[in-house]
């Protein structure tokens, strides 16, 4: 119950990333992009992992698992000041990845969607490059603000329609009642 840790499974993370994620619809089962270029799974909630894929990413951000459909899985890439951040898409559960998005800047810090419209995704890009949308499940891609230092963000669970990004460098935030479409600064807090 988290009394007690002990090293499991020792790879190095990104330095902004967090390629780690849990299948939403089996949450026994966790992936996990370190900086060795492999994809690994988990099926006994971290304790033993498995090498399911050499997709050579640079440096992962962030992994999505489209609930609902774990065949679909999207990671964004990047290394802080340098090259291109990338968003790559598996169709067949991770064993392999197509190249979906090259963005204008280094990297792509967040993806995510919703559980209720699982095709309609979204995508950060910092240090420019603003917010991107997909509607076809990570397959193409689509500027919604060019909002700079975007770097987090989220959809509301019970309403696919409410869109939230925030900049790495602070407030505003930025929220959406309509899926993306349009996009109005807050001053959210927590």
């Amino acid at each position: 119950s988290g009394l007690s840790w002990s090293p499991g499974f020792l790879r190095d993370f990104s330095e902004y990333g967090m390629p780690l994620e849990m299948n939403p619809d089996k949450p026994d089962t966790l992936l996990f992009a370190p900086e060795d270029g492999k994809l690994w799974r988990s099926k006994d909630f971290g304790v033993t992992w498995d090498s399911l894929s050499a997709p050579l990413f640079r440096s992962p951000c962030d992994i999505v698992i489209v609930p609902g459909d774990d065949s679909r899985i999207l990671v964004g890439d990047g290394v802080t000041g340098s090259g291109f951040g990338q968003i790559f898409q598996s169709t067949n559960g991770g064993a392999s990845f197509t190249l979906r998005y090259t963005g204008p800047s280094s990297e792509v810090p967040t993806v995510w969607g919703n559980r209720l419209e699982n095709n309609v995704l979204f995508a950060t890009n910092w240090s420019n490059g603003g917010v991107w949308k997909s509607t076809d499940y990570g397959t193409n891609w689509t500027l919604v603000s060019d909002v700079s230092s975007a770097w987090g963000g989220g959809t509301s669970n019970d309403d696919p329609r409410v869109v939230a990004f925030n900049r790495y460098a602070g407030i505003p935030n930025f929220l959406s009642t309509d899926q993306g479409a349009t996009f109005v600064s807050q001053n959210i807090t927590n």
